[in-house]
């Protein structure tokens, strides 16, 4: 049982239970979890830029079969992570202790019945332009027919300083 959207919510949570437009993890074939979070301390600026930073995880992505996209401004990052939900979670929980980000905050979390990023264990895009052609830079990688919410997302990342 998947549902192209629906509200994550904790496995027996009675709060919740009986919500139509909920699901667990548990059912969901696939998580999309998308966090903003704080460039922290960088001993080498030029290796922990966005692109540096997906290049490094890929071959570890690929194994455990997550995709998605990592965008950075040189002061904060937003990384989407498409998989099943333990891998996703797993890979939160690294990126948490991660002294590279600071103050994460997870903007989205939920079920999803497809990928965004199916192609790519990690893309990475750094932006340094205009909000105009961040924005731009960000619709180009964001493929047609792609979830609302996760382009929502994405898009708001391109004003985001």
């Amino acid at each position: 049982l998947t549902h192209a959207r629906c509200r994550i919510m904790e496995d027996n949570d009675p709060v919740m239970a009986g919500t139509a437009d909920v699901c667990t993890l548990s059912e969901a074939t696939l998580r999309v979890l998308i966090y903003l979070s704080t460039a922290g301390a960088q001993e080498n600026a030029q290796a922990d830029t966005a692109l540096a930073l997906a290049h490094e995880v890929q071959a570890g992505n690929r194994r455990k079969g997550l995709t998605g996209l990592l965008l950075g401004n040189g002061s904060s990052y937003m990384q989407v992570l498409e998989g099943s939900p333990e891998a996703v979670g797993q890979m939160f929980a690294t990126v948490s202790r991660d002294p590279r980000h600071r103050a994460l905050d997870v903007v989205l979390d939920q079920p999803a019945t497809e990928r965004t990023f199916p192609d790519t264990a990690m893309l990475g895009l750094d932006l340094d332009a205009s909000p105009l052609d961040r924005r731009a830079a960000i619709e180009a990688l964001i493929p047609a027919g792609a979830d609302r919410d996760v382009r929502e997302k994405l898009l708001a990342f391109s004003v985001f300083d």
